[in-house]
């Protein structure tokens, strides 16, 4: 799951959305420094990422992109989860996708407090620009893969994200309408467990 499927999953748990948005970004004594604050919504995206990797459905669409991919198939189905959610926004909220993301947007200036100096500049310039719906578009999409090919110790093949998730947009599709309604129904689950008080 990447940035939207992530905020979507906290959207009735505001406890959890800096934390859950952060979670990858912030080192575990960055963390810790907020941790009442930061916990739950760190703790919620860890259980959404170990029910993602486990499910059979998305395990299937991994074993498809990894010829284009290799280790890093996981990280392209994240991505194209969120282009697909987009896709489908009516069929899983009855909200307006932009103003759920003005919500998000919003949750998150509103405690740029426990965000590290080091990614504030970064996390400002992801609100400013709309990066919930950016990464939904095939321009979007682009630009986060080429993004992560600068970034990567090893060959993505992310040169070609955009044509294999235009070869495969029906099975992706097909895929995620089987997965995320489980997901959806897990993520209900952990926020009943009040995630807040355990550690």
């Amino acid at each position: 799951m990447n940035y939207l499927a992530h905020l979507f999953l906290s959207r009735d748990y505001p406890d959890a959305v800096i934390g859950n948005f952060l979670a990858d970004m912030m080192t575990a004594s960055e963390i810790k420094l907020h941790a009442d604050i930061l916990y739950p919504g760190v703790r919620f995206h860890r259980k959404i990422d170990s029910f993602t990797d486990r499910h059979e459905v998305n395990r299937a669409m991994k074993r498809t992109l990894r010829p284009y991919f290799h280790k890093y198939a996981g990280v392209a189905l994240d991505l194209y989860y969120d282009y697909i959610l987009y896709q489908q926004w009516d069929r899983y909220s009855e909200n307006d996708f932009r103003s759920f993301a003005q919500q998000q947007y919003t949750q998150i200036e509103n405690q740029m407090a426990v965000v590290p100096e080091r990614l504030r500049s970064r996390i400002n310039n992801m609100v400013t620009g709309d990066f919930l719906y950016r990464y939904t578009t095939i321009e979007g999409q682009l630009f986060a893969f080429s993004k992560m090919i600068q970034r990567a110790r090893f060959h993505t093949g992310f040169e070609n994200a955009v044509d294999v998730l235009e070869l495969h947009k029906q099975e992706l599709s097909e895929h995620f309408n089987q997965f995320f309604p489980d997901m959806i129904a897990e993520a209900e689950k952990l926020k009943a467990q009040k995630l807040k008080g355990e550690r």
